[in-house]
């Protein structure tokens, strides 16, 4: 029987007994549900799962007396996670008469760390409890430094740290890295971003010995995706021009204006992992003050920056009318990401659509859906129990269950 807990249980080994859960309302993929079932698990793996499913000797039962069963959470993007070296300093300007001057290219690598790769720096202790503690089991991770951050990779919340799948993407970014050397603006980190991606295409078929353009050279010969930083229609316009170019698959991180391109984007096969975050709501009257309002915006200005704030924030719900299959992602917002996905559906999200952006999307995008993304037996037993429906406002799971292994939370 599910026992509250005052905080998060430190993890452990995951536990010899099988478990098997029952009277759970089992939603085993978005819309498709089981009523009343249980969930077999055993070697950390999902046994079986069905309405007949229940009590077995053996297993430890765990009877959740009609509490929700959603396959675990995924979190399409973060940073966390990672032991990141020390960014390196700036060099001292070179001596002109034997190197290239600091603010040249070859003289100035700031932001390319394409040999960072995140499946041999994660560390399963240094990620956020709030994952579990919402229903989140499964994390993609990236350092997200610079024009190229390395080697993305995709995790489970389970005490070893279980990696499902190295190698996702190389990332990239085209925001301007700051400082006053090569590049300063968008344009010259997009020239940046173009001419490390030639150099990387030619190393996959000429000799190199330059560890960056290696690394790249390894993306082009295993047609590995680029997991490409784009929130603006011109980002978008930016990303759809390298893919184009160098014919690898793209993601697309942040993918607010999307919609607008979502014919090029499903024509070309582009994924999208949309950021969970909405942008602060705005004031939207006047003060009580009555000197504070004489130096407020008029009425009608501040109601229309409102109703355009609205609308802004319903990107999410025009993606999916539009027909983009995309997977969210939280990030440095982990800590609100069941508030942020509910607010998605207040503003016109479908429930099936938010659920699958979580779950199946994301598993299909990051490649891992034969190992997570669905209740499915086979599949790893990551099981997120909520009281009722995820939808409900204040909901948290009170118990998560990673690879077999029980964490419990407070109602």
């Amino acid at each position: 029987m599910l026992s509250a807990v005052s905080a998060f249980l430190t993890p452990t080994a995951p536990v010899a007994a099988p478990i098997v859960i029952i009277n759970a309302r089992i939603e085993v993929s978005p819309g498709v549900v089981i009523p009343s079932g249980g969930i077999r698990v055993k070697d950390g793996k999902i046994e079986a799962v069905g309405a007949d499913v229940v009590a077995t000797a053996g297993y430890e039962t765990i009877d959740v007396k009609g509490a929700w069963a959603f396959p675990g959470f995924i979190e399409g993007y973060t940073r966390d996670g990672l032991k990141l070296p020390e960014t390196p300093k700036a060099p001292a300007y070179p001596d002109t008469q034997k190197d290239a001057l600091y603010t040249m290219f070859h003289g100035n690598r700031r932001g390319i760390y394409p040999t960072l790769d995140a499946s041999k720096i994660f560390d399963v202790k240094s990620t956020d409890a709030r994952y579990l503690s919402q229903g989140f089991t499964t994390i993609h991770t990236a350092s997200g430094r610079g024009a190229f951050g390395g080697q993305s990779a995709v995790f489970n919340l389970s005490s070893d740290g279980l990696l499902l799948r190295g190698s996702v993407t190389e990332t990239v970014s085209f925001n301007v890295p700051g400082g006053d050397s090569y590049p300063t603006s968008p344009m010259g980190n997009f020239a940046v971003v173009r001419q490390f991606l030639s150099d990387g295409k030619t190393a996959a078929s000429q000799p190199s010995t330059d560890p960056d353009e290696l690394a790249l050279a390894s993306a082009f010969k295993a047609k590995q995706p680029l997991l490409v930083a784009a929130v603006t229609e011109r980002q978008i316009d930016r990303a759809i021009v390298i893919n184009d170019e160098f014919g690898l698959p793209t993601i697309l991180l942040g993918g607010r204006d999307a919609a607008v391109r979502a014919t090029d984007l499903k024509a070309k096969g582009i994924e999208v992992l949309i950021d969970l975050s909405v942008p602060d709501e705005p004031k939207r009257t006047q003060s009580t003050d009555p000197e504070q309002k004489l130096s407020d915006p008029p009425v009608g200005y501040l109601e229309d920056r409102y109703q355009r704030w609205i609308d802004s924030t319903k990107y999410a719900a025009r993606a999916n009318a539009a027909g983009i299959p995309f997977g969210f992602y939280a990030d440095s917002a982990k800590g609100k990401a069941l508030e942020l996905l509910r607010q998605h559906i207040s503003l016109g999200l479908s429930r099936e659509a938010a659920l699958a952006a979580v779950t199946t999307n994301v598993a299909r995008i990051l490649g891992v859906a034969d190992k997570v993304g669905t209740l499915t037996p086979g599949k790893l037993a990551n099981i997120a129990i909520f009281p009722g429906d995820f939808t409900v406002a204040g909901s948290k799971p009170t118990l998560v269950i990673v690879a077999g292994e029980k964490k419990e939370f407070k109602s």
